[in-house]
């Protein structure tokens, strides 16, 4: 500030002092020059008071201001008494935009502008425009209600439901907007327990004026003063309606298909009560008259020996031995179909000690080499596991008897901590990839007219166990060669529970 000797003449110096010791920014101009500057003022623009001192005021012309707001800062002077402060944005010495609220004071020649700086408030209004912007255009129904149940402020997405402005809205009472029915129903209860200080969400059907059968998502939430009063319930409603809609077709469908498995699981009780009538008729009413034929083909056999000839021998043991083929065949297909009634007994298994067992209730050739490699543990059942293992070697050994020196391998192929991988190959004739899936298929033969006959079950049963114990199975070959079929089982390292039931 400049010190009081070089004043204009007249200029007291207590004012002076007095001045700049306000927090108002204070400039006084004498033909639009200025005379002084408080420190206020310097700290709103950057300027020092040396700087502006016998020049023109800073907000009459750049670079502080625009030339626009120069001019329109010029008109304002040129008033003679101008009643109400001007606000102007301009620059600081530090390039940083400020607001400030200018006020005009004139006594003879000279002019007390006084500063006053605004930016924290238009900043806060300007913000308050935008809060107000996002209110106003969101599709989300917005409204304040106060203690009387009215409402003093709603969004137009709030007004346009009910086919109004929100201004005609602004101290209606919700039961004036709603309607006494949906009021009592769906606002009142709600507003109640907020205004209790609980926060509330609800989805309601409502019938609004405009868009008619609505779903609406609502939340009431308590808006407390300092003390802790529940002074307003800011309400905030979405239109959930097609996604009401499309919850009720899924659950319709949901509906529809429990119905249908309920229909087919019944359907499918009977069909295994007459699974196990089928059964009882293959265990019981078949085998009747197997054994009466076996029985007097022996007979015959025994007692008509001398009568019959060569060609009657040949035609009796062809029976038996057609009688022979077909027990078997009863007994595999019991087997096949007790395989989905008996239930799983998980636990750890030695693959080792499993297919030693299997390979030593199997036939083999006497020259046939059964080469059993380390195998890992697995989770399962190892009376069952052993029956997929005596009907792989089975396989194995009826399709590689033919070569000179038959070879079976068992080993691992692959572990990992959810898996294990174990392969059965031989060095018989192999298969074409054609085949590789039908002849897991019941009763699937490929070689049908040759002499490596079997009841066509064995490989069905193979699949049925290793699928009720989770995994899978499938083979390999190169025609010709030999025949590799693989068999993946949970390693021990799976979770499963200890028993599973029979239709796992």
């Amino acid at each position: 500030m400049s010190s009081p000797d070089n004043r204009e003449p007249g200029l007291d110096a207590i004012a002076f002092r007095a001045l700049g010791e306000l927090s108002v920014g204070m400039v006084i101009t004498r033909d639009n020059e200025v005379v002084y500057s408080n420190a206020a003022f310097s700290s709103m623009t950057g300027l020092e008071s040396d700087a502006i001192a016998q020049k023109r005021h800073p907000f009459l012309g750049p670079p502080l201001v625009t030339t626009a707001t120069a001019q329109l800062m010029q008109s304002y002077l040129d008033e003679p008494r101008p009643s109400t402060p001007l606000r102007l944005d301009y620059v600081r010495a530090d390039n940083l935009t400020a607001w400030n609220e200018v006020q005009l004071i004139r006594e003879g020649p000279f002019v007390t502008w006084m500063h006053r700086d605004v930016t924290q408030q238009m900043g806060t209004h300007e913000l308050w425009q935008r809060y107000e912007f996002l209110v106003d255009t969101s599709h989300q129904f917005m409204a304040l209600v106060n203690p009387q149940y009215a409402y003093e402020l709603v969004n137009r997405s709030f007004a346009a439901a009910f086919d109004t402005t929100p201004q005609e809205v602004y101290g209606t009472s919700a039961a004036t907007v709603w309607g006494k029915h949906m009021f009592s129903s769906v606002v009142s209860p709600h507003l109640d327990r907020s205004f209790q200080g609980e926060e509330v969400r609800v989805i309601h059907e409502v019938d609004l004026p405009i868009g008619g059968r609505r779903f609406l998502d609502m939340i009431y939430t308590p808006y407390k003063n300092q003390e802790g009063a529940v002074i307003h319930v800011v309400f905030v409603a979405w239109d959930v309606t097609k996604e009401k809609m499309a919850t009720d077709a899924v659950r319709d469908v949901n509906r529809v298909l429990e119905q249908r498995v309920a229909s087919r699981t019944a359907e499918l009780q009977d069909t295994l009560q007459e699974l196990e009538a089928f059964n009882y008729t293959i265990a019981h009413d078949l085998r009747s008259p197997l054994r009466f034929l076996k029985t007097f083909t022996k007979m015959l056999d025994e007692t008509c020996d001398e009568q019959m000839g060569d060609p009657g021998r040949y035609y009796v043991s062809m029976i038996a031995q057609g009688v022979a083929e077909m027990q078997h065949m009863i007994d595999r297909l019991l087997d096949f179909s007790r395989l989905s009634r008996k239930p799983l007994c998980l636990e750890k298994c030695e693959l080792n000690e499993v297919v030693f067992r299997a390979k030593q209730s199997v036939f083999f050739e006497a020259n046939t080499q059964v080469d059993i490699q380390g195998l890992p543990q697995c989770l399962g059942d190892a009376d069952l596991l052993k029956q997929v293992f005596v009907n792989l070697l089975q396989n194995a050994g009826k399709f590689s008897r033919k070569n000179e020196s038959p070879k079976i391998d068992v080993f691992a192929v692959e572990t990992t901590p959810s898996m294990v991988r174990i392969c059965v190959r031989d060095n018989g004739h192999g298969f074409h990839m054609t085949h590789a899936e039908a002849m897991f298929a019941p009763f699937k033969q490929l070689d049908e007219h040759s002499d490596n006959q079997g009841s066509g079950l064995g490989l069905a049963i193979v699949r049925r166990i290793v699928e009720r114990h989770g995994g899978r199975v499938w083979a390999e070959s190169e025609e010709g060669v030999e025949a590799r079929f693989y068999v993946e089982l949970r390693s021990m390292a799976t979770p499963t529970p200890q028993n599973i039931s029979p239709t796992a």
